[in-house]
């Protein structure tokens, strides 16, 4: 994990070299592959692998982010909170919520949206991508914080569809196994390009942008957040409670 200096002053991506990260993607294929049979297809029809594929990079995501958070922010370890760690339903329902901060005083959401990219290898071009905010449809949903994180792999075809086509050959779990293996072989890079508060998503809710036959909130990933703001505002946030804390007990 490290801090990628981009061309946007003062917007620097977090980037993550996932094959350093196993723990969090034999995780994201737990869950994922335990969410495939209760998941609902909106906008068309999926096969068990292409669900797979897309809760996948969902949850491993999310499990990212959430190293990214322990990482950067000091204590906030004691405060956050996984729905898969929390949940008692065997991943019957849909997720209640990605991650939450939750101290006894201040509690909010926090949503972890997912691409994988499939059209330049320059993460520069990231800043035209959009934070993904679904809108007109059952996956509508305005959270305290939602963060972009995407996906860039070496073969610029492995998240489409039809590189899908290459296990259909396969029983779903030995096709599960091979595409986590080709996944790994890709060395993918996953990038964290910035965030919306709440605001900003209802604002964003005002416009909208299709593609592929869904309607999102139009707001750009230059027009975002950037990560470090939330770095400084949650560890400003967390000392302060600290110290006061230490008064109390003075």
């Amino acid at each position: 994990m490290k801090w990628m200096k981009t061309n946007k002053k003062n917007h620097d991506f977090y980037k993550f070299e996932i094959n350093e990260h196993m723990q969090s993607v034999e995780w994201a294929f737990k869950t994922a592959k335990a969410k495939i049979k209760n998941t609902v297809d909106s906008y068309k029809v999926r096969n068990p692998l292409q669900r797979f594929s897309n809760i996948f990079l969902g949850d491993l995501a999310k499990n990212l982010v959430k190293e990214f958070f322990i990482n950067e922010i000091k204590d906030i370890k004691k405060v956050i909170k996984e729905y898969n760690l929390e949940r008692k339903d065997n991943f019957i329902y849909p997720d209640k919520y990605d991650l939450k901060f939750e101290n006894g005083i201040t509690n909010f959401n926090i949503e972890i949206k997912s691409s994988g990219e499939k059209y330049s290898k320059n993460p520069e071009i990231f800043f035209d991508r959009r934070i993904i905010i679904n809108k007109n449809n059952i996956h509508q949903k305005i959270e305290d914080f939602v963060f972009q994180v995407i996906f860039l792999p070496k073969n610029m075809l492995f998240f489409t569809d039809n590189n899908l086509k290459k296990y259909k050959n396969y029983d779903l779990d030995t096709a599960l196994e091979y595409y986590k293996k080709d996944f790994i072989e890709q060395g993918i890079k996953g990038y964290l390009t910035g965030y919306a508060d709440k605001k900003m998503q209802l604002e964003a809710m005002k416009t909208q942008f299709e593609l592929e036959k869904r309607s999102y909130a139009d707001l750009k990933i230059s027009e975002a957040i950037p990560p470090k703001q939330f770095i400084n505002e949650i560890s400003n946030y967390l000392n302060e409670k600290q110290a006061t804390k230490k008064e109390k007990i003075l």
